[in-house]
């Protein structure tokens, strides 16, 4: 929390985050089947107070394939933390004003949102092979081309989200990221235009 504003977590930010703390801590993935693809954190689940991530995987026998098929160990991992830390945007304030507030990007595109919970300030991150994201597309049909900001190889693992038009290379890229702020209607109304999403008059 910084600056008068929060940051959001929602499914796919914790998910990120777990990816990006396995990266960072270089956990040791050959004894995972799949590498880092094998994590399953589908059910990892987002409360009003709560984050619970649970990631499923499996590891191999090891002397499997020598004389029996190998189902391996199922293994299951989870953890809990506080969704909430510090100042709540929809704690009202008592000398707040009645024109009320909306929420902004730190590095804003010129928009402001009505809803907290606009798909653009929570993007679902997802994650293919470098080499299958040619041939997906966006929620509103377009083509994902590299980010500039991290420039990604073409090999490995790429990120992307349903409403962007580029793929990463780290979970850690600016572009991923969205720290909101919230700011007084009156003054957001006289510097941005509102959301094409959750904020249409």
């Amino acid at each position: 929390v910084s600056g008068g504003g929060v940051r959001l977590v929602n499914q796919g930010t914790a998910i990120a985050a777990s990816v990006a703390q396995i990266t960072k801590n270089k956990v040791p993935l050959r004894f995972v089947a799949g590498g880092m693809l094998g994590i399953n954190f589908l059910k990892t689940e987002v409360t009003e107070k709560d984050i619970f991530i649970k990631a499923s995987y499996r590891v191999p026998l090891p002397v499997a394939g020598m004389f029996f098929d190998d189902p391996g160990w199922q293994m299951v991992q989870c953890a809990k933390a506080r969704r909430w830390v510090g100042y709540d945007p929809h704690e009202k304030k008592p000398d707040e004003e009645e024109d009320g507030y909306v929420y902004v990007t730190a590095h804003t595109t010129g928009v402001y949102h009505e809803s907290i919970h606009c798909s653009y300030l929570n993007p679902s991150i997802q994650s293919t092979a470098a080499g299958n994201i040619s041939a997906l597309r966006a929620t509103d049909g377009s083509k994902y081309y590299p980010c500039a900001s991290c420039h990604p190889s073409g090999e490995g693992v790429v990120y992307y989200t349903n409403y962007g038009n580029r793929y990463h290379c780290s979970l850690a890229c600016s572009g991923l990221k969205r720290e909101i702020r919230t700011i007084k209607r009156s003054v957001a109304e006289k510097m941005y235009r509102p959301c094409s999403r959750c904020a249409q008059h």
